[in-house]
């Protein structure tokens, strides 16, 4: 601005103006001193507690628990408008308090259950706090509450790892696996939940929005593993889900959707690129594949070794087109598929030398070729926009 004024560009007024429409940035150096700071606090106070827990009587406990968490959130309520940030670490001072008595009190009064449960009263308590205070970092904490709720829930109470890897050999029903996925209700209205307080958020929207889609995923993978009981119908309902995403993905957060569909095709891809997951109890359970499998017998291919291949191809397709389409994450599993294929069937074959410097050919390779693929693309969209200007 003052270099323009200098110039007679612009005149104070309007100068003025301009600057008024831009907040200035600021550090997030003291948020972080102030929320450690918090945490610490908590920390202490919590060891305090449990080094005299049995010293102090039980309505004491309650009421050093109740005390502390109101206290935080009324402290929190009036630093609000003039302290923000001293008003965030009240409020995740108050969060952990509150956390940490659910644990007291069941410790107390010895109630039993799986920890799971407990979390999601904390979760459940976080979630009036999160809608009145709407801070980024109350959601942050919510979403990771969430996070440890649904794996702990589903692969500590209904013990699937027992699961995890080999299929049982029964039909898969469809009517377990569309019922599967809203029984129980609690997980879909807590995600929901997540999602409408990131939607209220006024900053700190991209994390949130990146954990609610992790979570979102998470949920979704956990409930296909536990309705298909097969680690590999789990896994590929991941990889259409992503390849849906990085095809179909539109909006403002497009972009953002296009890459979790690649991470999704590439991450499972590679799991499902290892032949010994293709094992003959898992094909049994998905009929398609089973009857493929016999087919490809027939002829003289080795079905857990054909199938890995088949569909790296498809992937490997999927990514060259998001590719050409400027996508830099699909070059990253692009590059990662070719060189699991190539150390995989190569290195044990050739001298170290000779297959790590083909390894690193075949990357310089593709990145000349990526180089001169997005070069072209942009280059043809240069031209378009030029023969709409013209």
């Amino acid at each position: 601005m003052a270099f323009w004024q200098e110039r007679e560009l612009i005149d104070a007024p309007t100068a003025s103006a301009i600057e008024g429409l831009y907040v200035p940035s600021q550090g997030h150096f003291s948020q972080v001193l102030l929320s450690l700071g918090a945490l610490l606090i908590g920390l202490g106070i919590l060891s305090f507690v449990a080094a005299n827990w049995d010293d102090i009587p039980k309505l004491a406990r309650v009421i050093m628990i109740l005390v502390g968490y109101v206290g935080s959130l009324l402290s929190a309520w009036r630093l609000e408008a003039f302290q923000p940030r001293l008003s965030r670490a009240c409020l995740l001072l108050g969060s952990c308090v509150y956390g940490a008595g659910i644990f007291l009190l069941a410790q107390m009064f010895h109630e039993g259950g799986h920890w799971s449960g407990a979390v999601l009263w904390w979760l459940t308590g976080l979630l009036p706090t999160l809608f009145l205070f709407n801070d980024a970092l109350q959601l942050l904490l919510s979403q990771g509450l969430a996070l440890l709720y649904v794996n702990g829930h589903y692969f500590g109470v209904e013990a699937l790892d027992g699961a995890l890897f080999w299929a049982h050999a029964e039909p898969l029903s469809w009517k377990a696996i569309l019922t599967g996925f809203v029984s129980p209700v609690w997980p879909l209205l807590m995600l929901a939940a997540l999602w409408c307080a990131w939607y209220r958020l006024e900053e700190g929207r991209a994390p949130g929005f990146a954990a609610n889609m992790f979570l979102t995923l998470n949920y979704v993978f956990i409930h296909a593993l536990r309705c298909s009981q097969s680690l590999i119908a789990a896994s590929l309902a991941m990889v259409c889900l992503g390849a849906f995403l990085a095809l179909f993905a539109r909006g403002s957060r497009g972009e953002s959707l296009v890459g979790w569909g690649v991470c999704l095709c590439g991450v499972f891809g590679l799991f499902l690129a290892t032949p010994w997951v293709w094992e003959e109890p898992a094909l049994q359970t998905l009929c398609p594949f089973d009857v493929a499998a016999r087919w490809l017998f027939s002829l003289g291919f080795e079905p857990t070794n054909t199938f890995p291949v088949l569909l790296s191809l498809a992937i490997c397709l999927l990514l060259l087109r998001l590719i050409a389409q400027g996508s830099s994450l699909s070059v990253v599993f692009f590059c990662l598929f070719v060189l699991y294929y190539y150390f995989n069937s190569f290195y044990a074959f050739m001298p170290k030398a000779l297959a790590f410097s083909m390894g690193g050919a075949l990357l310089v390779l593709a990145g000349l070729w990526v180089q001169r693929v997005r070069r072209s693309r942009r280059d043809k969209k240069d031209s378009l926009e030029g023969g709409k200007h013209e």
